[in-house]
């Protein structure tokens, strides 16, 4: 059925500046589990459902620019060459218009979060304790391994600007 998400915009006082409601025809509850900002202010909102994601755009009102699908992405972020999208072991990078620029394949790696560094540096983490630096050119060029107590551990999320935090889901 049709289902909507919301994307708010509020100052600093927590009043509301704008809202903009998407509908998506979806399997689950729409929801948006991903803000990524521009640098011209337009912002691209995430919503996973079965098998795909949809991505919606505004600009900087809040008016609706585009919403499409893609296949199953986990998550995104801007970078200095337009949105990136990881879904599994692709890196998908997006012009402003929703169009895909490269489709970056690494052969047996899973991407599920991806986070800004410094500079024009993105750091992408694995389901299997691998967080990957990507260079200026979305290639990688170095990684590590994340374990704890001898064991490979999902890294579901990453933080920070200099030194790095990882947080995972596994149990003790």
């Amino acid at each position: 059925g049709l289902m909507s998400a919301m994307i708010y915009k509020m100052d600093s006082s927590g009043n509301v500046k704008w809202e903009t409601l998407f509908g998506f025809n979806s399997g689950l509850l729409a929801s948006f589990t991903r803000v990524v900002a521009a640098p011209d202010g337009s912002l691209y909102a995430l919503s996973p459902d079965r098998g795909y994601t949809n991505i919606a755009k505004t600009n900087t009102n809040g008016k609706k620019i585009w919403q499409k699908s893609f296949p199953n992405i986990a998550d995104m972020v801007w970078t200095s060459k337009g949105l990136l999208l990881s879904d599994s072991s692709h890196l998908i990078l997006v012009d402003t218009s929703g169009a895909i620029i490269k489709n970056f394949n690494f052969p047996r790696k899973l991407f599920s979060s991806l986070q800004k560094g410094s500079g024009k540096s993105i750091y992408a983490s694995s389901g299997y304790g691998q967080v990957y630096h990507l260079d200026s050119n979305l290639s990688i060029s170095d990684s590590a391994h994340f374990n704890f107590n001898g064991n490979s551990n999902p890294v579901n999320t990453i933080a920070g600007d200099s030194g790095y935090y990882f947080a995972n889901n596994s149990s003790m």
